[in-house]
């Protein structure tokens, strides 16, 4: 399932964070917004901790994505030879780099409020926490800043170059003010043809102290300039150069990483991230509306924001669904069901009585931990509409009082119902085992995936012994030609019609709650 199990660049993007102790440029781990005022930009308080090398920060427009992005580029100082992306400070005679200000991204226009009082907290790995706070029309102590390469790719990439007068001005004909172009490694380029299922034989960058243009050729030979490149392909030309360009270990930062490019290629594009990531020991920060570049990249490397009237809460390791259910603002329904994944839904749901599913949503969240503080958020922001979570079987009792404790004592809300589906082990081992023990589940099963009786249970059989039980309907689906839905909608319903498995208790236990 999306997000759930990991593939090989993945994997090894994960160890490598959560081994890493010292690099070339301190990891950023968390920010922190204090505010005794209005805040900044309406952000009075938040937490935002990273747990993998490439993050995708989701939320509605005006959630603050925007300003988080510009929160983790001032949380470094300069370093010599470079020169971020944008930077407005222009080096001073004798200096060979120059660094982000707080005016590149907090900047006071008329009108806007004085956010003098507000404190910023950046964790890193391996180095004391930094505070700085406002308390004076000017940002002070930029020196106490650990050093790293940072690049900040803001909309403004997105704009065609035909469209910038600017540049055919500059650019235009033979002009004095074009150099040298500058070819792109032919990595930069493979990787543009990856993401865009295009061939392509070069790519060069031609730039002045001010502007910049990119010039490709294609498999067949014709080459041609930004002018004429369509603009996500001219976008990416940029973006994936500038990239495989930077420093090893430096911090990139995107802004709605979706615009200009088609939902296959976002796709396509997060796996080409992590894998730069990966080869060059680089921390990615993004923020995306794209349900296809979200979903394309492990939960572990999701961050939701919500704006809760004047509270943010932060949401982490969880399903694309859940993000983009809460985005789309589905209406309410009389209770709210979160669980761990759709396999947990979909058991959930089979389980429910007639009369009583229509009057609840079930919704597939993350992990374990990630349950509790949704539970914990709705709390808070829908205290008029009851929820109740269902933890897998294979989270124990006192466990599970564990983590919701912790979770309405974080946020000081009232405690959540939950209880856990039956049997000690993942829904989807317990499920199978149970068809397999019962003559009835098991002709319940063949029926629902059009099998012969012999044929499911050697795919039960099979997919059981797998150590990687998460996986069992991908299974289970590749063993007898049905898709990853089909199988886990032909497992829960066969558990639930033939009763293998007892779930008559979650249809009480929500009558209960209603």
């Amino acid at each position: 399932m999306p997000g759930r199990t990991l593939s090989a660049t993945e994997n090894r993007l994960q160890k490598w964070w959560n081994a890493t102790v010292n690099t070339s440029f301190p990891l950023l781990e968390g920010i922190s917004v204090k505010s005794t005022t209005d805040g900044l930009r309406g952000i009075q308080d938040i937490d935002v901790s990273f747990s993998y090398p490439v993050t995708v920060i989701a939320g509605a427009n005006g959630a603050g994505k925007t300003t988080l992005l510009g929160l983790a580029a001032l949380g470094f100082h300069e370093v010599v030879d470079h020169y971020p992306r944008g930077a407005r400070r222009q080096p001073r005679v004798g200096e060979k780099s120059t660094y982000y200000t707080f005016q590149d991204f907090l900047f006071r226009g008329p009108g806007d409020p004085d956010i003098t009082g507000l404190q910023v907290t950046w964790s890193f790995r391996g180095l004391p926490d930094l505070r700085i706070s406002k308390e004076t029309d000017k940002w002070m102590r930029y020196e106490r800043r650990p050093g790293r390469p940072v690049h900040y790719f803001g909309i403004s990439r997105a704009v065609p170059a035909i469209e910038q007068s600017v540049l055919r001005a500059h650019f235009g004909g033979t002009g004095r003010t074009r150099n040298k172009g500058i070819k792109l490694s032919t990595q930069a380029v493979k990787w543009v043809g990856q993401i865009l299922h295009r061939q392509y034989a070069g790519a060069n960058r031609f730039s002045s102290q001010r502007y910049g243009l990119r010039q490709c050729e294609s498999g067949s030979g014709v080459s041609y300039s930004s002018f004429n490149m369509g603009a996500g392909e001219d976008l990416l030309f940029d973006l994936i150069g500038s990239i495989d360009n930077a420093p090893d270990g430096s911090l990139i930062l995107i802004e709605e990483i979706e615009v200009g490019i088609h939902a296959s290629a976002l796709r396509r594009l997060a796996e080409v991230l992590q894998e730069i990531a990966l080869k060059k020991k680089l921390q990615i920060i993004v923020t995306s509306h794209s349900e296809q570049f979200v979903d394309a990249l492990p939960r572990q490397a999701r961050i939701l924001v919500r704006r809760v009237g004047a509270s943010h809460q932060v949401s982490t390791s969880i399903s694309t669904g859940y993000i983009f259910s809460d985005l789309v603002g589905e209406a309410m329904p009389e209770l709210k069901i979160y669980c761990e994944d759709q396999f947990a839904r979909r058991l959930i749901e089979s389980a429910l009585s007639p009369d009583l599913r229509p009057r609840v949503q079930v919704q597939a969240v993350g992990d374990k931990n990630a349950l509790a503080d949704v539970a914990a958020y709705h709390v808070l922001a829908f205290s008029r509409q009851p929820c109740v979570v269902v933890w897998d079987g294979d989270v124990t009792e006192v466990e599970a009082e564990g983590i919701a404790r912790k979770a309405v004592d974080k946020l000081k809300v009232r405690p959540f119902d939950f209880f856990r589906l039956p049997g000690n082990e993942v829904p989807e081992k317990s499920v199978v085992n149970a068809i397999l023990a019962s003559a009835s589940g098991l002709t319940q099963f063949a029926t629902a995936a059009n099998v012969t009786e012999a044929a499911a249970q050697a795919a039960l059989e099979a997919a059981i012994a797998d150590s990687d039980h998460h996986s069992i309907p991908f299974l289970v689906g590749k063993r007898l030609g049905l898709t990853d839905v089909e199988a886990v909608m032909a497992l829960t319903q066969a558990v639930s019609r033939s009763k293998a498995l007892e779930l008559n208790f979650i249809s009480e236990a929500i009558a209960k709650l209603l």
